[in-house]
């Protein structure tokens, strides 16, 4: 998992919080083929998701057809390497379809870029929706990977939409099976990224690729995004520990759960933000971090005698 938190006061982030974005599409690249990593037209360093990226089934063995499948990032079918500032992409209701090389191949980030057979979400109606969710003030290159297969020639539709109005490309047809990607620009804004897919044959998205993702840096610990690690961050992961799943909930690790591990960060972090007081200090753990902190002293306290 890619997690970009390190330390930095961001001053415009206290402006943002109802700010809208506006959205460009960019353009279909249709001659990157298989190569989005080394050959991708419409970026300058020829590299979609540079920032981060998420792959739908691309880990899963060949030949393989799934009926539902797990679009969240805690499959381990997929590959989900999202950036700090994109906190969760929700996807409809799909199959998937791990391919056999009827809808080409891709470049497999996790194997230095190696060929793999391309994988698609399947069986979901025209007009599928996708959201991405993002921390305020984010801004984004979107990348969407699509394929086409069985010499179905498919002409794929998307428009974006981030609350001022949606936005499409020129739709392109495949000549040949493989992927075609769809390339957008989003301003920085805080509402959600909402994506429509359009195929007439149940085809849907491989994946999404970002780059040039701002802000690239956050606070860690950091939870509503205001420079400061402070009691609202604590606030956030306590009312959420165990269910909540973004960076506001008080996901700071950016690992798609609120536990014991975004506890830790926080409490490590308070104390550089609040003169050097504890987060004990400033208010109690809760009963399960109480526990585990009890726990630790005692093993520590014997390891001592």
């Amino acid at each position: 998992m890619k997690t970009k938190f390190l330390s930095v006061t961001l001053a415009s982030m206290a402006l943002a919080t109802t700010t809208q974005a506006t959205v460009t599409a960019v353009g279909v690249d249709t001659t990157a083929g298989a190569n989005w990593r080394t050959a991708a037209s419409l970026e300058g360093d020829n590299e979609y998701g540079t920032s981060g990226y998420a792959i739908y089934g691309i880990d899963e063995a060949d030949g393989v057809y799934t009926s539902p499948f797990n679009t969240t990032r805690s499959t381990v079918a997929s590959q989900f390497d999202l950036p700090g500032a994109i906190t969760n992409i929700t996807a409809p209701f799909a199959a998937m379809w791990s391919g056999n090389g009827n809808f080409g191949q891709i470049e497999d980030p996790s194997d230095s870029n190696n060929l793999t057979n391309t994988s698609l979400l399947a069986g979901v109606a025209d007009g599928s929706i996708f959201t991405i969710s993002r921390v305020p003030t984010a801004s984004f290159r979107m990348t969407i990977l699509v394929a086409s297969g069985d010499g179905a020639g498919v002409t794929y539709t998307s428009s974006v939409d981030d609350g001022s109005g949606a936005v499409a490309v020129t739709p392109e047809a495949h000549s040949a099976d493989g992927l075609f990607y769809h390339v957008y620009d989003i301003s920085a804004g805080s509402d959600d990224i909402v994506i429509t897919m359009g195929a007439n044959n149940n085809f849907s998205v491989t994946g999404f690729a970002f780059d040039n993702v701002l802000p690239d840096v956050l606070t860690i610990g950091d939870t509503n995004i205001d420079g400061v690690v402070d009691l609202v961050d604590y606030v956030a992961l306590r009312d959420n520990f165990g269910s909540g799943t973004s960076l506001a909930q008080g996901d700071v690790d950016n690992d798609g759960d609120v536990d014991h591990d975004d506890f830790w960060i926080i409490r490590t972090e308070f104390p550089k933000h609040n003169g050097g007081a504890s987060l004990a200090s400033a208010i109690p753990e809760p009963t399960s971090f109480a526990l585990v902190g009890l726990g630790g002293l005692a093993m520590l306290r014997r390891s001592k005698k």
